[in-house]
């Protein structure tokens, strides 16, 4: 039986190992990272009120929703005819204005 295809651990005229080994043998990884400041450690995370930013994140979406909506309003209503405007803006201030006397007459109350 030969042993050319197995590693020798030993040399060939001795038993006693070698002091050769291969990097493969060597212990690798053995240090672990630690956040460091500024990289959410334990501390940052009991700080920060998750809850509050994410209502802050969902406010400012969708005011930007609304005022991407308004644009789009006002860009339709320019290119109505300006009689049209006159008449609609009439119609409004008169709806406006009954609602603010149904905002009185509540607060009245």
């Amino acid at each position: 039986m030969t042993t050319a295809a197995r590693p020798t651990l030993t040399r060939y005229d001795s038993k006693a190992p070698t002091l050769q080994y291969s990097s493969q043998d060597l212990a690798a990884y053995t240090k672990l990272k630690f956040r460091q400041t500024g990289q959410l450690t334990k501390e940052e995370l009991e700080n920060i009120d998750l809850k509050e930013e994410l209502l802050k994140a969902e406010r400012e979406h969708f005011e930007k929703i609304q005022g991407e909506q308004l644009r789009e309003a006002v860009n339709d209503d320019s290119n109505d005819d300006i009689l049209n405007d006159e008449e609609e803006e009439e119609d409004d201030t008169a709806a406006l204005l009954l609602e603010l006397e149904k905002i009185k007459k509540e607060c009245a109350k």
